[in-house]
């Protein structure tokens, strides 16, 4: 209930941080609210595997040969919801809608 309360005020713009629907500054409240986006150190890799995916007839099979991509990739990877990437350098976080969280 109180995130559901929470999630109104954001999207409705009253999101002061007393539950106030007369909120000033709006905006910088929002902010308030999220994470502050860091740049992720440069010199650590972060992999992800979760072998969680549909439409296969040997699930096994799938994850042995993820497993093996993954093994021979350089850099980082990066395996869920039927999808498998490796090596990415996180260049999203150049976008203009990744620093609107900065």
């Amino acid at each position: 209930m109180i995130l559901t309360r929470m999630l109104r005020r954001i999207f409705s713009g009253n999101a002061s941080a007393s539950g106030s629907a007369a909120a000033s500054g709006t905006g910088d409240d929002i902010a308030r609210l999220l994470p502050k986006l860091t740049r992720p150190a440069e010199d650590r890799l972060f992999n992800f595997f979760m072998p969680t995916f549909w439409g296969t007839s040997n699930p096994d099979a799938v994850t042995a040969a993820a497993k093996e991509i993954a093994g021979l990739s350089t850099g980082g990877h990066h395996f869920a919801d039927n999808f498998l990437t490796w090596n990415r350098n996180m260049s999203c976080t150049r976008l203009p809608f990744s620093r609107s969280f900065a």
